[in-house]
C-alpha cells in the first residue's frame, strides 16, 4: 500500500511540475500563414429539392433523408425534412468541405432512391420524381452498361430463346433499350397518383416487416395471381423499385383450375421489364411505364417472376434464382417463408398493386417489405379480373391529424411531433478542440479541451423544432487548467421554457429560471464548468488522455435538453454545431471561440487584442492570433487529436498546405489516413 501512495505521490509531483502549461507557454510560427482564412472544415449547403408524381403533381408530407453517399442505411444521416403542400425540401446543412456530393433518400414507393447529387456552387437544385424521373444537380447511374445515352437498341428478332428447364422457354417480348427499358411498352403511360401512392406506402411502407403490420397478405388463402374470369386485355405499369439487384421481371400463364406443380409445368415465362429498375437507378424506367401483356380468355390466371439480379447489363439471365407467383415453386424450405408476391385491390380504380420481395427470405438480411419492385396492373374490361382472395390497399390513417401518415410518423399520437433528426448524424459524433492559453498562444497541440458533440432535434409535420438535445463529451484535457464549455444559441432565451442536464462542479456561473445561463441577449447553455465534471485522471493528475504514458479515462456524457416554448424554424438551427466556447480555467470572462464567431455578452472585451491575440471587434475578425493561427477547430466528425505538446502541424503533414490555400487543397487533412497525410507518433490513438 506505502508503495502505491507513493507511485501517486510521484506522478502528481511529475505532472505539476514538469509538465504543467503555463499561460506565456508558447510554440511560435514565424510567419503569418492564410491570412483571412477562418480555418472552418465544413462549408454550408443549401438544399432546395422538390417531389413529384409522374404526372408532376407535388407529393406532400413525405420525409426525406440527406444522407453521405454510399449510405444505403442511412446511418448518416445528415438532415432530414418533410416536403410541403409543394413537394418542396428546403434547408441548410452544414457538411465538410471536402465533400462534393451527397445522397437524397426518399423511402416513399414510387419515388428513386438514394439519388447522388452534385453540389454545385454550395447548392443542391434538382427534382425527384416528375415525368423525367429525376432532373437537377443528380448524377444518374447509368447501371451496367455504362452507356451515357442509351440510344442503341437490341431487336427482338436477334434475342436469343434461352431454356434453364426442359420444358420452360425464356422469351423476350421485343426490343429494349441499353438500360432494359421496353420499347414495346405503350405510348402513354399510367399516371401514379399521389393518392394511389399513399396507399402503396401505407400498405407496404420501406423497411416495415408485412407479417407485423399486415399478417393477411400473406395468409395461405391470399391469393398472389391475377385470375381472369372474363375474355380481357391486361395492362401492367410499372410503379416503383426499392431494390439494390438489377431484377427482372416476367410473366406466364397457365390455366386457373390447374396451377403449376412444378417450375417445367409453366410453358414459357416473358420477359416484361428485362431491368427493373428507375431512371437514376441503373435503370431507365419511369414510373407508369406500361405494358400490355395481351388478351387472354376467361378461367386463365396470370403469374409473375422475379428474376433476382438477373439484368446484365445486355439482357436478362435465367441461371439464377426465380421467385414465382406461386408459392410452390419457390425455393425456401419453410412453407412460411416462400411467399414472394402480394397481391392488393386498388378498389377506388379497379386496379391491382403486386409487391415482390427480392432476397431469399430465410436470409437474415430480408426487411419483408415486399417493395423492392412494385407494379400496377389491371384488365379492360375493368371488372375482368377477380378480386376473390385479394385484400384491399390499406386506408392511409393520421391518428394524430398532423398530415403525416401513421406509418411514416415517428409519433403517430402525438401533432406536435413527426420526426427526428440528428446532427452531425445519430451514429457521427462532431469534434471541437481547443487550445486553452488565450489571448497567448500555447502549444498548439489542440488538445487542452476535446469535446465530441452530437444534437438531437425533435421536428414537427411543418419541419419545426419543438425540442432539442445536446450530448457533450469530455474525450480529452491535456491543461492544468479547469475548463468550462458552454455554447450560444441564434435565439432568445425567452423561447426556451426549460434546460435541464448540466454537470456543474463549481459555483461561478448563474443561470435563470428556465436554466439557461442569466446576462445573456442571446441563448446560453453552460453543458459543464469543469471538465472533472465529466472526466479526470486517477488521483487528479494532469494531462487526461493526451500522454500515451498514462492510461486512458473515460469520461461521463453531459447531456443537455431544451424545450421551447413555441415551435422554431429549422433555418435558425441549420447554423449547428452553433457558437461553442470554452471557459478558461473558472475565469468566466476569458472565452475561447472558433475563429470568427462572436464572444458573448459575459466575455471580457478588455481581453481582446492583447497578447498574441489580433482581434478586431470593429472589423469583425475574432479569436486569431497575429500570425493567423486558431485557439479552437471544429470538426463534423471525429477529430484524432494531437499527443501532448505535439503541434497539429507536425503531426498533420499538410495542414499548412491547407490553410495557405484558404482551404482548397487538401480538405481532408485530418480524415486522410494514406501516407504522407500523418505523423502517426504525434497523434493520440489510445
Amino acid at each position: 500500500m506505502k508503495k502505491v501512495l507513493l507511485s501517486i505521490l510521484l506522478l502528481l509531483i511529475t505532472c505539476s511540475i514538469s509538465c504543467k502549461k503555463e499561460p506565456g507557454q508558447s510554440t511560435e510560427r514565424n510567419e503569418v500563414i492564410g491570412k483571412g482564412f477562418d480555418f472552418s472544415t465544413t462549408k454550408k449547403v443549401d438544399l432546395n429539392i422538390r417531389l413529384l408524381t409522374n404526372n408532376n403533381s407535388p407529393l406532400s408530407g413525405v420525409l426525406v433523408n440527406i444522407n453521405l453517399t454510399g449510405d444505403r442505411n442511412g446511418e448518416a444521416t445528415l438532415f432530414k425534412a418533410i416536403s410541403d403542400s409543394q413537394g418542396m425540401i428546403k434547408g441548410s446543412i452544414n457538411i465538410p468541405t471536402y465533400l462534393d456530393t451527397l445522397a437524397i433518400d426518399a423511402k416513399y414507393i414510387g419515388l428513386p432512391r438514394n439519388m447522388k447529387a452534385l453540389i454545385k456552387n454550395k447548392a443542391i437544385n434538382c427534382i425527384i420524381g416528375g415525368e423525367d424521373g429525376v432532373s437537377g444537380d443528380i448524377i444518374e447511374d447509368r447501371g451496367i452498361s455504362g452507356n451515357p445515352n442509351a440510344v442503341s437498341f437490341k431487336k427482338a428478332a436477334n434475342l436469343p430463346t434461352v431454356r434453364k428447364n426442359t420444358k420452360t422457354t425464356y422469351e423476350y417480348m421485343g426490343s429494349f433499350d441499353l438500360l432494359g427499358r421496353p420499347l414495346y411498352r405503350e405510348a402513354k403511360g399510367d399516371v401514379i397518383s399521389s393518392e394511389l401512392l399513399a396507399f402503396i406506402n401505407s400498405s407496404l411502407p420501406e423497411e416495415k416487416d408485412v407479417r407485423e403490420h399486415h399478417p393477411n397478405y400473406l395468409s395461405s388463402s391470399s391469393v398472389s395471381t391475377l385470375n381472369i374470369t372474363k375474355t380481357s386485355e391486361v395492362f401492367v405499369s410499372f410503379v416503383s423499385e426499392g431494390a439494390a439487384y438489377y431484377n427482372a421481371i416476367g410473366y406466364y400463364t397457365y390455366p386457373t383450375h390447374a396451377p403449376p406443380q412444378e417450375i417445367d409445368e409453366i410453358e414459357t415465362v416473358y420477359y416484361l421489364f428485362p431491368n427493373a429498375s428507375l431512371v437514376g437507378q441503373a435503370g431507365g424506367l419511369r414510373s407508369g411505364d406500361k405494358v400490355k401483356l395481351g388478351t387472354f380468355q376467361a378461367g386463365t390466371s396470370v403469374g409473375f417472376v422475379l428474376l433476382s439480379n438477373a439484368w446484365y447489363g445486355q439482357g436478362v439471365s435465367n441461371k439464377g434464382v426465380k421467385y414465382f407467383s406461386n408459392t410452390n415453386l419457390n425455393p425456401e424450405t419453410s412453407s412460411s417463408l416462400k411467399r414472394h408476391t402480394v397481391v392488393l385491390n386498388y378498389k377506388d380504380e379497379n386496379k391491382f398493386v403486386i409487391g415482390f420481395e427480392d432476397m431469399p427470405r430465410d436470409n437474415y438480411q430480408n426487411d419483408h417489405d415486399f417493395n423492392d419492385v412494385v407494379l400496377l396492373a389491371y384488365s379492360n374490361p375493368i371488372d375482368g379480373i377477380s378480386t376473390s382472395g385479394i385484400s384491399d390497399l390499406d386506408q392511409v390513417k393520421d391518428s394524430d391529424k398532423d398530415g403525416i401518415p401513421d406509418k411514416l410518423d415517428f409519433f403517430p399520437n402525438d401533432p406536435s411531433r413527426a420526426y427526428v433528426s440528428y446532427y452531425p448524424a445519430q451514429n457521427t459524433w462532431g469534434t471541437i478542440a481547443f487550445e486553452d492559453n488565450w489571448p497567448s498562444k500555447g502549444d498548439y497541440d489542440l488538445n487542452d479541451m476535446v469535446v465530441n458533440y452530437r444534437y438531437t432535434f425533435v421536428f414537427n409535420a411543418k419541419n419545426q423544432a419543438v425540442e432539442m438535445a445536446g450530448d457533450y463529451t469530455v474525450v480529452a484535457a491535456g491543461a492544468s487548467f479547469e475548463n468550462g464549455f458552454g455554447v450560444q444559441f441564434p435565439f432568445s432565451p425567452g423561447i426556451v421554457s426549460n434546460a435541464t442536464g448540466q454537470k456543474f462542479k463549481d459555483s461561478f456561473i448563474q443561470l435563470m429560471g428556465n436554466g439557461l445561463e442569466a446576462g445573456q441577449s442571446k441563448a446560453v447553455i453552460i453543458p459543464f464548468d469543469n471538465t472533472n465534471a465529466l472526466i479526470s485522471n486517477y488521483a487528479g493528475a494532469y494531462f487526461v488522455n493526451t500522454k500515451t504514458s498514462m492510461p486512458k479515462v473515460r469520461g461521463d456524457t453531459a447531456h443537455v435538453n431544451i424545450k421551447f416554448v413555441t415551435p422554431i424554424g429549422p433555418e435558425i438551427l441549420s447554423n449547428a454545431p452553433f457558437n461553442a466556447f470554452l471557459i478558461s480555467n473558472k475565469r468566466r470572462g476569458y472565452e475561447i471561440h472558433l475563429p470568427g464567431y462572436e464572444a458573448t455578452d459575459k466575455a471580457d472585451k478588455s481581453l481582446f487584442g492583447t497578447a498574441d491575440d489580433s482581434s478586431n471587434l470593429a472589423g469583425r475578425r475574432y479569436y486569431l492570433a497575429r500570425d493567423n493561427a486558431p485557439w479552437a477547430i471544429s470538426f463534423t466528425e471525429k477529430f484524432d487529436y494531437p499527443t501532448e505538446e505535439s503541434s497539429i502541424t507536425n503531426a498533420y503533414l499538410h495542414f499548412d498546405d491547407w490553410v495557405s490555400s484558404q482551404g482548397t487543397l487538401f480538405a481532408d487533412w485530418y480524415k486522410n489516413t494514406d501516407y504522407g497525410f500523418r505523423n502517426r507518433e504525434l497523434i493520440y490513438s489510445k
